[in-house]
């Protein structure tokens, strides 16, 4: 062992600075009906549904066993496995300690928890958060910590179950401890009382939290049947739990944070509205988005009927809502092992340092004479390599300098052709897909001919229909108008030729156009070093120019001819009342219809030049 590694074994281990991982992560969590997973990269800006999912639980498999056959079945390789245990498999204790240094406080957690769990042929493994931290001195810890702990037999189980189904163990954690993540990277507000609420199957885990400290952990056996009688549940269970908090907290306004990852949550979120709670807010904590509306019946989003013959058991159900984000745990989970590590770790928890070395003391004053020697001897050169320095800084400016020079004008023709491709982008598709679930029933009415066509910011979908009845007109009218679009009909007329469909009649839907997102296609709020198409030479060009759009745009005072000709396009392109033609230039073509769709037959166009 080498003196830089000695170096580090003295070291608090609870202070050290953690590496950052490489390689896919695992993180998962069960429940008594199905396993819970979330597969991301540490690098990924954000969490996206299709990495995460559900794997029913098989009576003759374990969890991790089930979760490795359904990884193995969509192909999906991982380098790191997370498992977050709930309180069935970790006790929690709510210790008081007296004050004491940072590096002593893993011994006296570790001989507290012995003590009140009682003496055992081998000790547990425990690990800890502080609650609590003195104002005055950093290096004090205040009385009240949470310690978990788990018997040695439990995690070697847990390790030689993973082996077995082909992961590498990680780390295991609390899973309401990394429900609380984004609680705690937040900004802390100490003058309400947060309860956070995650729901899971048959269960609901509850945390009172003040700022971002959690006081108190619970949890409590539910029925997923009808919520309001959970909610009030929840809401006695909760009174009950404030008359053990500290007495200062009774005056705070109580807030409810329901994680909205799941339709059970949403509904829970409702119930508790219903019953007069005031501060309930929905939140989606994959991506921090808050949903104060109320959660009804009209409001969830339509699903796609599944026939039974085509459902895949293994994997989560089709429905938008449970399709959502991952949960809480599982999206904190990945960001604390992604960048400060673990709060909580019983796979690497925090101990003390080793005593130390009697050769420390001298060891230390032969280092401090041997740089006092080498401070003297390097003074007498130190004016040498300062001017080198600056030789050698002055020559990379003088390149980086010309380089830019060299590439302004090529980057300025980039900008100029990205720009006005990103502002032409209309979603047709999008916009096609979402009308074809609209329509009416294919055995009442078929579309002859459907034109599309866009202006400067509305679009335009002209379709000739042909129905059965006259009052399926009407219907659908109203299936297709809503907020976003405007339906008018006109030409209605009767044609005794046909005599599948005899009514026919034209429709107009209108809708606004929406601006491109520049966010998508560059980093928000680059660095300088980030920002110069120079620093990363493997950037892609999209994301090179639009990061460097407001260098170039000193650059460029005027716009360019093609825009000219661009504007010049759209307004001849306007003048045409039944064209067809795109003026994003794109060449699309229209999606099949539904089982449950109406019929586009005859004259199909969809066609842009």
């Amino acid at each position: 062992m080498n003196w830089v590694s000695r170096l580090k074994t003295r070291l608090p281990v609870m202070t050290r600075t953690r590496r950052k991982p490489s390689g896919r992560v695992l993180v998962a969590h069960w429940d008594r009906e199905r396993v819970h997973y979330v597969v991301t990269t540490p690098g990924a800006k954000r969490l996206r549904s299709q990495d995460a999912g559900s794997v029913p639980l098989a009576d003759q498999s374990g969890p991790l066993t089930a979760l490795a056959e359904h990884l193995r079945a969509r192909e999906i390789q991982v380098q790191h496995l997370i498992v977050l245990l709930s309180r069935p498999e970790i006790d929690v204790l709510t210790l008081d300690l007296p004050p004491s240094e940072v590096i002593e406080l893993p011994a006296l957690v570790q001989g507290e928890v012995e003590r009140q769990l009682g003496e055992s042929e081998t000790p547990p493994i425990v690990d800890f958060c502080a609650s609590t931290i003195a104002r005055g001195d950093i290096d004090k810890v205040g009385q009240q910590v949470l310690a978990f702990a788990m018997t040695a037999a439990s995690l070697e189980t847990l390790r030689s179950d993973a082996v077995q189904a082909g992961f590498r163990l990680s780390a295991v954690s609390f899973r309401q401890m990394c429900a609380l993540s984004r609680m705690r990277r937040g900004a802390s507000n100490s003058s309400i009382l947060s309860v956070s609420v995650q729901v899971y199957h048959g269960e609901i885990e509850f945390a009172f939290c003040v700022g971002s400290q959690p006081l108190m952990l619970r949890s409590v056996r539910i029925s997923l049947d009808d919520m309001a009688p959970v909610a009030e549940q929840l809401v006695q269970e909760t009174d009950r739990c404030l008359t053990l908090l500290p007495p200062e907290t009774e005056e705070l306004p109580k807030h409810w944070f329901i994680d909205a990852s799941s339709p059970a949550a949403r509904q829970l979120a409702q119930a508790l509205r219903n019953l007069g709670q005031a501060q309930v807010h929905s939140v989606q904590y994959a991506t921090g988005d808050e949903i104060d509306r109320p959660i009804s019946a009209e409001s969830q989003p339509e699903t796609q009927s599944v026939s039974p013959e085509n459902e895949d058991p293994s994997s989560t159900p089709a429905s938008p809502a449970d399709a959502d984000l991952p949960g809480a745990a599982l999206a904190g989970a990945v960001w604390d092992f992604a960048h400060d590590g673990l709060l909580v770790n019983l796979a690497d928890p925090k101990r003390s340092p080793p005593p130390p070395s009697p050769w420390v003391r001298p060891a230390a004053w032969s280092a401090a004479a041997c740089a006092a020697f080498a401070i003297l001897g390097t003074v007498l050169l130190s004016d040498v390599w300062q001017l080198r320095d600056q030789v050698q800084a002055l020559e990379v400016q003088l390149t980086e300098s010309k380089k830019l020079e060299a590439k302004a004008l090529e980057k300025s023709d980039q900008v100029a052709v990205v720009e006005q491709w990103l502002s032409d982008q209309v979603n047709w598709l999008g916009v096609l897909s979402e009308i074809s679930q609209r329509v009416p029933d294919g055995r009442n009415a078929t579309i002859r001919r459907l034109s599309a066509s866009a202006g400067a910011s509305t679009g335009v979908i002209d379709l000739s229909v042909q129905v059965l009845q006259p009052d399926d007109i009407s219907e659908l009218e109203e299936r297709l108008r809503s907020v976003k679009y405007s339906v008018s009909s006109k030409r209605i007329s009767q044609s005794p030729e046909s005599a599948e469909f005899p009514w026919q009649f034209e429709t107009r839907i209108d809708f606004s156009i929406d601006k491109p997102d520049w966010s998508r296609y560059g980093a928000a709020q680059p660095s300088k070093t980030e920002s110069s198409v120079f620093s990363n030479p493997d950037r892609t060009a999209t994301e090179t120019v639009l990061s460097d759009r407001a260098e170039v745009n000193q650059l460029t005072s005027a716009n360019s001819p093609q825009e000219t000709r661009v504007e010049e396009t759209q307004k001849a392109d306007e003048a045409s009342p039944d064209a067809i033609i795109l003026k994003n230039t794109q060449e699309f073509s229209v999606p099949k219809p539904q089982q449950n769709g109406a019929i586009i037959g005859g004259e199909q166009q969809g066609a842009g030049s």
